[in-house]
């Protein structure tokens, strides 16, 4: 996300703030984006004699899934390939105090988290099989 200050298109900003949300499966790789964002960012303003200041807005620290549940959830989807996620979703609150794991199906496109965003029926009831076989399995 950027916003500049004044946000006119005729005029030069003064201000201009950059969100960056990065993710990553452990913590080492999130810092070292951080420290390789901060280090271009300030090379970036020696260069154009504009100063940067870096904070942080917020942290949540990578979650791994059980490994019972990711190898259930494989077996039971005939090995689909597992993906990392940095998605913040129920899975990661719940690991502190539970076994857990997440399931994906596919979105047409790609596209997630839009108006536009869409699971083929048959992905459902395939997502949801896995989900069962995976139940069954650890139950």
């Amino acid at each position: 996300m950027i916003s500049v200050e004044p946000g006119a298109s005729n005029v030069i900003p003064q201000v201009a703030r950059l969100v960056v949300d990065a993710r990553a499966p452990d913590d080492d790789r999130v810092a070292d984006l951080e420290r390789r964002i901060r280090d271009t960012a300030e090379r970036c303003a020696g260069t154009y004699g504009c100063t940067v200041a870096v904070g942080e807005a917020a942290r949540t620290g990578a979650v791994r899934t059980d490994p019972l549940v990711r190898g259930a959830a494989k077996v039971a989807s005939n090995g689909a390939p597992e993906l990392p996620s940095g998605a913040g979703h129920d899975a990661q609150a719940l690991a502190a105090v539970a076994r857990s794991g997440m399931l994906f199906v596919p979105s047409q496109g790609g596209v997630s988290h839009s108006p536009r965003e869409h699971t083929a029926w048959e992905d459902c009831v395939n997502g949801a099989n896995v989900l069962l076989g995976a139940a069954l399995a650890l139950a």
